[in-house]
């Protein structure tokens, strides 16, 4: 009889180097959750909330029904070459103010990001769907 081994998925190296080049206080507990799967991927459409908290210690927050909440997501900013770690604190409520948007980041992330304007912005979000992460 033969023996079948289980089933491992190989880690695209490149891949999650490119996931540990940004900023931010999460890094650590972005770096914790990654695995050999591969991570979703999507381009979002973006905008801001303001917090009181980030521009000093960098800790960064998501609102958005992409990522589940308490996961740890990373943010990059394709046309300046920038990302951030942050962490889901909520969803994303079904109410007209949010319908254009796929998530709102903390207003602190901007600056770190090379993002200028305040209005809507393009994002490349990068997280785990897995609840237990």
């Amino acid at each position: 009889m033969e023996r079948t081994s289980p089933r491992t998925e190989v880690r695209d190296e490149t891949l999650y180097r490119f996931l540990l080049r940004g900023q931010g206080y999460f890094k650590n507990a972005f770096e914790e959750s990654l695995d050999a799967s591969a991570p979703m991927q999507q381009l979002v459409k973006a905008t801001v909330f303001k917090t009181q908290s980030g521009y000093s210690d960098q800790k960064f927050y998501v609102l958005t029904n992409l990522a589940p909440v308490g996961s740890f997501v990373y943010l990059y900013a394709d046309a300046q070459s920038r990302g951030v770690y942050a962490k889901v604190i909520g969803p994303l409520h079904d109410i007209r103010l949010n319908v254009p948007f796929d998530l709102r980041v903390s207003a602190a992330a901007l600056p770190i990001l090379g993002i200028n304007e305040t209005g809507t912005f393009s994002l490349t979000l990068y997280y785990w769907p897995s609840s237990n992460r």
